[in-house]
């Protein structure tokens, strides 16, 4: 899709990029790691597009001058920032509202992730489940530091991931037991 089009009209439009990119991996992944409930599918759809989203946001500067413009141009007027605006990385109140809203449609998409979570599949996920707590931590992340990502690349600290993976091991283990 890169090769065809760098622009997305608006957020509908984006959604099946996200879909190939990042949910179709996270449904290829489920049926490698194993699932029993189907939920599991609908979770890792919404994971993955959770997960392209906040990469999106993290990379906006970078791929706007590389001629890719993810972010939906729908948005952008809404909040008066151009593509020009993105290219030269331009850290403007719009730009923090625009990346505030994007986050927040990220959010969506974490929180429908974890509505449809499978429990009885816990331990299956957990490799999911650390990807997924990776990425909102940074996209926290990206927010602590008021969206701030044309300075440098910003990423969790590899001592925040591996606590975070124990935490998700862990947690997925007492479960199984206590099922």
């Amino acid at each position: 899709m890169d090769l065809d089009r760098v622009e997305y009209g608006t957020a509908e439009d984006l959604y099946p990029y996200c879909y190939r990119v990042a949910a179709a991996v996270g449904l290829c992944c489920i049926e490698i790691f194993g699932y029993t409930d189907p939920r599991a599918r609908e979770y890792a759809v919404n994971l993955g597009t959770a997960l392209q989203l906040t990469n999106i946001i993290r990379d906006v500067g970078a791929d706007a001058r590389a001629g890719r413009i993810y972010l939906p141009q729908e948005d952008l007027r809404t909040f008066g920032v151009t593509a020009d605006d993105l290219r030269a990385g331009r850290h403007t109140p719009r730009f923090v509202a625009l990346m505030a809203y994007q986050a927040e449609r990220a959010r969506r998409f974490y929180r429908a992730a974890a509505a449809s979570f499978p429990a009885a599949d816990a331990r299956a996920l957990v490799p999911a489940e650390i990807m997924g707590r990776i990425y909102h931590a940074l996209l926290d992340e990206i927010e602590r530091r008021a969206f701030r990502v044309f300075d440098e690349r910003i990423t969790v600290p590899a001592h925040r991931k591996v606590a975070i993976a124990l935490r998700c091991w862990a947690g997925a283990h007492l479960r199984a037991r206590a099922a």
